[in-house]
C-alpha cells in the first residue's frame, strides 16, 4: 500500500541514506508497475492515482507524466492534461507526445490558431510527422490558410526523397490539401496510392467515398 511504502522509505532515510535514491527509483517502478495493471483492467481512476503517487517518488519521470496526460486526455479532463503537457514541455521542449497532446487540446477548444503553432512546431523537427501533417491540413482549412498547407507538404516531400510518391502517410495528407482545395480527382487518385496502408487505409476509403458521393462539395 501507499502507507507501507512511504514508512519503508522514511526508515531507509534514517538507517540508509546512501539508498534513497534506489528505494526511491524502486517505490516508483511499483507504481508504474500498478498503474499499467490498473489500465489493462479499465481503471482510469486508480491508474491515474498510482502515476501521480510515482510522481512523488520521482517528480521529473517523463514516462509518468506522458502516461498521466494520456489518462487525463481519454477522461476529457482538458485542464489537467494542459498542465502536465506544461510539465513535460518544461523538462524538455520538444517532446513530440506532450506538443501533439497540446495541438490536440487547442483543437478541441477550437483554439485553432495555437492548434496550428503546435503542428507547425512538430513539424519543423520531423517533416516526416504524417498525423501532424493532416491535423495541420485540417487546421489550416479551418482557419482559411490552406495556401499555406504547399509549403509544409513541399518540405515532407522533400525530407522523404525518392520514395515521396509511394508514402502512404504524405499521400494521404496530399490528397486532404487537394479534396479541400476543390480537387476530387486529384484528392482521388491520392487517398487511392493510401488506401492499402494499415495506418491510413481506412481514412483514405472513406474519404474516397464521401467525395464519390458528393463530387461537388
Amino acid at each position: 500500500t501507499k502507507e507501507l511504502r512511504s514508512r519503508i522509505l522514511k526508515r531507509v532515510q534514517v538507517e540508509q541514506p546512501d539508498a534513497v535514491l534506489e528505494q526511491k527509483q524502486l517505490a516508483a517502478k511499483v507504481c508504474h508497475t500498478m498503474a499499467e495493471q490498473s489500465v489493462l483492467q479499465r481503471k482510469y481512476d486508480a491508474a491515474i492515482k498510482h502515476y501521480k503517487e510515482a510522481l512523488q517518488f520521482h517528480p521529473e519521470d517523463d514516462n509518468a507524466l506522458t502516461a498521466l496526460a494520456r489518462l487525463y486526455l481519454m477522461n476529457d479532463d482538458l485542464d489537467q492534461c494542459q498542465y502536465t503537457c506544461m510539465t513535460l514541455l518544461r523538462n524538455d521542449k520538444e517532446n513530440e507526445e506532450a506538443t501533439i497532446m497540446m495541438a490536440d487540446l487547442a483543437f478541441r477548444k477550437n483554439d485553432y490558431e495555437s492548434a496550428m503553432f503546435h503542428f507547425q512546431q512538430l513539424l519543423s523537427s520531423k517533416p516526416d510527422y504524417w498525423v501532424a501533417l493532416a491535423r495541420l491540413v485540417e487546421v489550416m482549412r479551418r482557419t482559411g490558410h490552406l495556401e499555406d498547407v504547399t509549403q509544409y507538404l513541399t518540405k515532407s516531400e522533400e525530407f522523404v526523397g525518392t520514395r515521396s510518391s509511394l508514402e502512404p502517410g504524405l499521400n494521404f495528407c496530399r490528397g486532404l490539401a487537394e479534396w479541400y482545395s476543390g480537387n476530387p480527382n486529384n484528392a482521388l487518385k491520392l487517398f487511392n496510392k493510401a488506401r492499402r496502408d494499415n495506418e491510413w487505409g481506412q481514412r483514405a476509403i472513406y474519404n474516397m467515398i464521401e467525395i464519390c458521393l458528393n463530387p461537388d462539395n
